[in-house]
């Protein structure tokens, strides 16, 4: 009998049906095609005051001075401050990962990470969700994280099936929060999962709109990612050691003007920091079109959320 972890949102606001995870007899991993949330081009939404972005490469890079990336930090936390969805984003995600980024210029900090993510989510950041979902699993508020992965799942299922997030995760995060959630409390996520639709769902449509506008992702090719396939210490000795968790990885991928990529950074890794090692020979494998005319030392760059998929579970309707 398959195992239903999901619940169905008794609500009109919610008709896209029952979000559940069932488990597989496969232990086969899969790594599917990265998707371009606007996440992945949180760069462009500029205030309309503000004439110049930090640069992200900078940011990211270890080999940064660190007071050079403190610098850069906190004007991406004054954006953020005053409104910046895309600079929330930025900021939430460092804040939630902290030190185990090893460019991180700050600590982590949980009630900052919260702070700036629930407000990106609140504001079209799909991935936000997510994150929200894993640092309330994290925290023991089972009830939190059930409502956030319940939201990520619903606002993931409207996307266009080329900027879905894998199901695969969804089901696995959904599953990972059943094993400790009291389905006593069922009603309670039901109603409010629905109050937060209710009260956000314009703001979330119309950041969608608004990132699906600025997304430039035409020119970016993967280099057949989500044709590989790898069994778990026996298929690739990269994933030998891997816990096989679901989840996602959000590269900063620096491209030379010849189109292939120069340099791959990490923003975020979820649920594994080890993640972003792993994946990174994926997004190393991506290129755009080269620039005709382009000068030499001419730099393009695309934030490229890669995700895994470990084919354990998935959604049921």
């Amino acid at each position: 009998m398959k195992k239903m972890v999901g619940f169905f949102l008794a609500s009109l606001l919610i008709p896209s049906g029952t979000i559940a995870a069932t488990q597989s007899q496969t232990s086969k991993t899969e790594t599917t095609k990265s998707v371009s949330l606007s996440a992945a081009d949180m760069l462009k939404a500029v205030p309309s005051d503000v004439s110049e972005r930090p640069d992200p490469a900078l940011l990211l890079d270890i080999n940064t001075p660190l007071d050079e990336r403190q610098n850069i930090f906190s004007a991406f936390e004054k954006l953020a401050n005053d409104g910046d969805t895309p600079s929330q984003y930025i900021v939430g995600s460092i804040y939630r990962i902290g030190q185990q980024l090893p460019a991180s210029p700050v600590k982590r900090d949980v009630v900052k990470a919260q702070l700036y993510l629930s407000n990106a989510a609140t504001h079209g950041e799909i991935l936000a969700m997510a994150k929200m979902a894993e640092m309330e699993l994290s925290a023991g508020n089972y009830l939190e994280a059930m409502n956030w992965a319940q939201i990520f799942g619903h606002y993931s299922a409207l996307l266009p099936q080329k900027l879905r997030p894998s199901p695969g995760y969804t089901a696995e995060l959904i599953e990972r929060i059943d094993e400790k959630f009291d389905r006593a409390k069922l009603p309670d996520v039901v109603k409010n999962v629905n109050i937060f639709i209710a009260n956000y769902d314009g703001v979330i449509n119309a950041g969608i709109k608004t990132a699906q506008m600025h997304d430039s992702g035409t020119d970016i090719y993967p280099i057949s990612p989500s044709e590989r396939q790898y069994m778990p210490g026996t298929g690739n000795s990269k994933f030998a050691d891997l816990s096989p968790k679901a989840g996602f990885v959000e590269f900063l991928i620096v491209f030379k003007p010849d189109g292939s990529a120069q340099k791959t950074l990490v923003l975020d890794s979820i649920p594994d920091p080890y993640l972003g090692k792993a994946l990174s020979y994926i997004a190393a494998a991506y290129r755009v079109n080269s620039v005709n005319g382009a000068k030499n030392d001419s730099l393009r760059y695309a934030w490229v959320p890669v995700m895994f998929d470990d084919n354990r579970y998935r959604l049921s309707k």
